[in-house]
This record gives C-alpha cells, structure tokens and sequence, in this order.
C-alpha cells in the first residue's frame, strides 16, 4: 500500500486557473492517492480533492483492475463535486459523475488488444470508447487504436481519432 496526500502553496497570487479547479488563491486544495495491491491479481487506486476550507470531497476517483496476468478488467468511478453549497462553481468546470470499465487481454509476453468505455451517468450518455492492438518488447512499443469521444463544449465537437503510437527504445 501507498498513500500520498499535499497541497500546492504559491508566492504570489496571480489567478492563472479556473474558478473550480481548486487552486484559486495561494494555496490549493489538498489532493491525495492511495494504491493497494493485492497479490498479482488486483490493483486499487483511489484519487481524491479536499476543499481546503471545509475539508470536502471534490473530487473521488475508485479504479480496481482485476484478472490474472494475460487478462485484465478495470472498472472506475469519478465523481467531480463542484458545488460550495450555495451555487455551482463556475462556469468552466461542472459537476460529473462517471463510470468507465476497461479490458486488457495479452495474447502473449509482446502482442495485446485492449478497449475501454465511459459514461457520465448524469446525463446517461457515453463519453467515449476506444479499442487498440499493441505490441511490446526490449526495443520497439507500437500500438495502433481507434477512439470515438461524443464530448461537445464551445470548441468541441465529437470526433474519431487513430491513435499510431511508435516508441523505439535504447537508442545510443
């Protein structure tokens, strides 16, 4: 297990973030994490935003990935609290809520395919999904996904994307 909690503390009081994103005046809220492992077969991560005021969750982040080694499953629950009891935050940042599940299989020590999937469950629609196949080994990583994000806002509108990643490794 590992656990980590802090606060960010600034000099100067130069507004450069959002109202909402928790790091309004000189010092932020408090932020942590907690891992827990549990053998080879799960993983649990929790990630966490106090208002520095009045302690409250902000932000509360559960992911448990679980499965043997050639398979993983993961499932995660984000819920973004923005409201200071009287009236929302901001206008750039909203309350959400969302839940995402996650599958990772590896046909073998170098080639896997994995998927993903998130809905915000505020507005009972998906966010995203995405599938992939990659492959790893000591000098190469190369993966090559697709993914569909239906997220809209001012300058956003949905898209697909193609994903090609190319890492080589030990170079000189």
């Amino acid at each position: 297990m590992t656990a980590t909690i802090g606060q960010s503390l600034r000099l100067n009081n130069t507004e450069t973030f959002p109202v909402g994103s928790g790091y309004e005046g000189k010092a932020s809220d408090f932020v942590g994490r907690v891992d827990v492992t549990i053998g080879d077969f799960i993983d649990y991560v929790h990630r966490f935003r106090l208002d520095k005021r009045s302690l409250q969750l902000r932000r509360n982040e559960l992911i448990l990935s679980t499965g043997p080694e050639w398979m993983k499953i993961s499932v995660r629950y984000l819920d973004l609290d923005l409201d200071d009891g009287n009236r929302l935050i901001g206008t750039e940042l909203e309350n959400r809520r969302e839940i995402g599940t996650g599958l990772r299989i590896n046909f073998d020590d170098k080639w896997a395919i994995q998927g993903s999937w998130v809905k915000d469950t505020l507005n009972n629609k998906t966010i995203s999904y995405d599938a992939g196949i990659f492959y790893r080994d000591k000098c190469l990583e190369f993966g090559l996904s697709y993914e569909r994000r239906f997220t809209t806002d001012r300058d956003i509108a949905p898209s697909s994307t193609i994903h090609l990643r190319l890492i080589l490794k030990n170079l000189g």
